[in-house]
């Protein structure tokens, strides 16, 4: 939350959520629905610019291509009218068995991807915890073995300290005098050795590249896992179910807006159902954020992105046909 970056992205979220909710006014939500998917290309030419690790490849051109043609099909061929509904309608609507049971469903599918998620993030903790472990092993001992040659050098430096004294006293008593030039040279001769410091950064460049390949070990067996696989594709899709979650509310918003507008009707503001709405809209879409936030984290935006998209337009033109009977036009 503290780079400038993450506060751009999130005021377009919301500066997009609401011009969302006032479009719902105006349109089918399984109108609306394809619209979203042309985020796709936005993404296509941002993701690679900002993640340089982003690679566009020939797929992905030929998918979002496909996905635009879509797209243009269903707004061309979708419903045109524009419906309005009251609060009392509304509420009717929300009662219906087929709402009901679509609801169950997304919630049967959330809850399957929350305990999925949580046994991953478990294995994943104690991956990094058995990664961490041996990499302290190795550097504690690394530093063991260096304090025992550093003691041994210590031993050896006494040594020849001793060895100095004892000739030069010698030199001293058999001359009575001991040059400068016969310190040096007693100095240039003794054994005495420093730290080799060379070896020491030879062994922690070896310690740098096994903690490196013991990450990507453990990157590679998370990638065939098989909670790693069921997460890739059903974090977005969950991602996709909140969205359309949000976006009926915001449809049911826009229109009980209407009907304060149209009608004058400020009684629907004394009813409890809009303040309801608004809340579980909040809900959906700051969990909507955070689930594909997590999914980001595990794999690709290139990846993900689609998914979420192809997914959301799907799901929204779903609570279209069973909330407001869109095919019926």
């Amino acid at each position: 939350t503290k780079i400038p970056l993450w506060w751009l992205g999130m005021s377009f979220i919301i500066c997009g959520s609401i011009c969302d909710l006032l479009s719902y006014g105006y349109a089918d939500i399984s109108l609306l629905a394809p619209l979203g998917s042309l985020t796709m290309l936005t993404n296509l030419l941002v993701a690679p610019c900002i993640v340089k690790t982003e690679q566009l490849t020939r797929w992905d051109l030929l998918c979002t291509g496909i996905i635009f043609t879509g797209v243009c099909i269903s707004i061309l061929f979708g419903s045109k009218s524009n419906t309005t509904y009251t609060l009392s309608e509304l509420i009717d609507l929300y009662q219906q068995v087929d709402v009901m049971i679509l609801a169950f469903i997304y919630a049967i599918i959330c809850s399957f991807v929350y305990f999925i998620k949580k046994r991953y993030n478990k294995r994943e903790q104690e991956l990094l915890l058995a990664v961490n472990s041996n990499n302290t092993n190795d550097s504690v001992n690394m530093s063991s073995s260096n304090n025992n040659n550093n003691n041994n050098n210590n031993k050896n430096n006494i040594s020849n300290v001793g060895k100095f004294t004892s000739q030069q006293s010698t030199t001293i008593n058999e001359n009575g005098l001991v040059m400068e030039d016969d310190v040096d040279e007693i100095f240039t001769t003794s054994d005495v050795k420093l730290l080799d410091t060379s070896n020491t950064s030879q062994k922690l460049s070896e310690l740098d590249e096994s903690i490196e390949e013991a990450y990507e070990a453990m990157f590679e067996a998370e990638e065939k896992n098989i909670d790693y696989k069921i997460l890739k594709f059903l974090l977005p899709t969950t991602a996709g179910i909140l969205g359309s979650c949000s976006a009926l509310c915001g449809k049911s918003l826009a229109e009980l807006f209407n009907e304060i507008l149209s009608e004058d009707n400020l009684s629907v503001l004394h009813h409890a159902a809009p303040y309801v709405i608004l809340t579980a809209m909040a809900f959906f879409l700051i969990t909507q954020v955070r689930v594909l936030n997590a999914g980001l984290k595990i794999a690709s935006a290139l990846y993900i992105v689609p998914i979420y998209q192809v997914m959301w337009s799907i799901l929204n033109i779903t609570v279209g046909m069973v909330y407001f009977k869109d095919y019926q036009n």
